[in-house]
């Protein structure tokens, strides 16, 4: 959060920036939708929302129904105050089924992309199975998937995986790789990686954590050279 919060102040010099750090570990959307005004909004509208209960909202006990009711709830809110929350975001699909498993899921959602509340719709994937069934969807605006040269910290080679990315960008949908480093184990190999990131046609963009602000503004200063190489 901290190097977030450096890199936007820095990226934006002339704004000034009112932080609320509201996140408690733990807990999930439903209650976080209750929670919203007096945490989150506490100071008036809030200009950029990070929102990310993927991992609790699954092991916290409540439904789906619970789920879904929470989440909207934070999201039309927020949209009542800036209409600029742009995707949602369905994380970790293993099963090949997914889209019947998650359907009433993803029914909702569509609902909310046909009413304006959201603009896009996606999910993360960490199967290649996961990933066919996602080539084939027709719900999918963005994917996640991991893939880094290597296929350190990946569902399966690069070789495999890259091909199915390919096949569901040519459907015309976003893909964001996640694990370019490899959860660090390439990080010293940030070059290489970087390149095959930059070149993949597998690709429209991909995240890289980092461990300090030293480290992300390396990362960042060797991207151009990285994309001419590359």
């Amino acid at each position: 959060r901290d190097m977030l919060c450096g890199y936007l102040e820095r990226r934006f010099p002339e704004t000034k920036f009112d932080f609320v750090a509201a996140g408690i570990p733990s807990t999930g959307s439903t209650p976080g939708a209750f929670r919203l005004t007096r945490d989150v909004f506490k100071n008036g509208p809030v200009d950029l929302l990070f929102e990310e209960a993927a991992v609790n909202d699954s092991t916290n006990g409540r439904t789906n129904l619970e789920h879904i009711r929470g989440m909207e709830g934070i999201v039309r809110h927020a949209r009542m105050l800036n209409p600029n929350i742009d995707i949602v975001l369905m994380h970790c699909m293993f099963a090949p089924d997914w889209p019947k498993r998650m359907a009433a899921s993803m029914d909702v959602l569509s609902e909310a992309k046909e009413q304006g509340i959201v603009r896009a719709v996606g999910v993360s994937c960490h199967s290649v199975a996961a990933l066919e069934a996602s080539a084939e969807s027709d719900w999918v605006d963005v994917q996640l998937a991991r893939l880094n040269p290597v296929g350190i910290e990946m569902d399966d080679d690069p070789e495999i995986v890259a091909p199915v990315l390919e096949k569901i960008r040519k459907r015309g949908k976003g893909v964001i790789g996640m694990k370019t480093l490899g959860c660090g184990f390439l990080r010293e190999e940030v070059d290489p990686a970087l390149e095959y990131a930059l070149a993949s046609p597998a690709l429209d963009a991909f995240t890289i954590g980092a461990e300090s602000r030293a480290e992300l503004e390396d990362l960042i200063a060797k991207i151009p050279a990285a994309s001419t190489r590359g």
